[in-house]
């Protein structure tokens, strides 16, 4: 009698040792194999050498990409930041005047010899006087900022066009430097206003440095 015992390594199963059947072994998967069954399964398969070594190559590519994505996006950033305070920067010279340009009223003349004790009808301060107006700042009633000082920059020297103003800045001891200045250079009217008064002052771009109050 036969007595060999039949394999049972065999990849497509035979009859076990006590004559039962043996389940197939299966044959260890290529590294084709594992790609396919990872995508059709959507389990990743277990690394082998195939697997992880590519990976581990690219790593650092991998991270050198990513660093250049962080720097970019961060200079993007950077440079909305950055246009955002130049237009910032932009809107507080236009609302500021003459102040924000750099033009200072310390050397300023003005356009007229005389001025009057009363503000013109039809103005801001209609109906007040200047000395009026000097009280309110010296009280704090109003602030240097509420009396505007228009001026042009003319031939190189600077012309303050409201007079009474400047006065009743003058007269509450307020220094030129803290002075609402709004620079008036190039706007028509404002020029024409100039031109006029230096006419009937007989003055020359260059003004006055001092006036006085008329009727006195």
């Amino acid at each position: 009698m036969n007595t060999a015992r039949p394999q049972t390594d065999s990849p497509l199963g035979g009859v076990g040792e006590f004559g039962g059947a043996v389940a197939p072994v299966a044959a260890p998967l290529g590294a084709a194999e594992r790609a396919f069954v990872a995508q059709f399964s959507g389990l990743r398969p277990a690394p082998d050498a195939a697997f992880s070594e590519q990976p581990l190559k690219d790593a650092p590519k991998t991270l050198q990409a990513a660093s250049i994505v962080t720097a970019v996006l961060s200079s993007v950033e950077g440079l909305i930041m950055l246009g955002e305070t130049l237009l910032n920067s932009a809107s507080v010279l236009l609302e500021s005047g003459g102040a924000a340009e750099g033009i200072g009223l310390e050397g300023a003349n003005f356009a007229q010899k005389t001025f009057g004790a009363m503000f013109s009808e039809g103005g801001t301060f209609a109906g007040r006087s200047v000395a009026d107006i000097a009280g309110a700042l010296r009280s704090g009633a109003m602030k240097a900022s509420d009396v505007p000082i228009n001026f042009i920059v003319r031939d190189g020297n600077t012309l303050i066009l409201n007079t009474r103003s400047a006065q009743a800045l003058e007269a509450a001891g307020i220094p030129r430097a803290a002075w609402n200045a709004v620079n008036r250079t190039g706007q028509e009217v404002f020029e024409k206003m100039l031109s006029g008064q230096l006419q009937r002052n007989g003055l020359t771009s260059a003004g006055t440095a001092v006036v006085r109050q008329s009727g006195l």
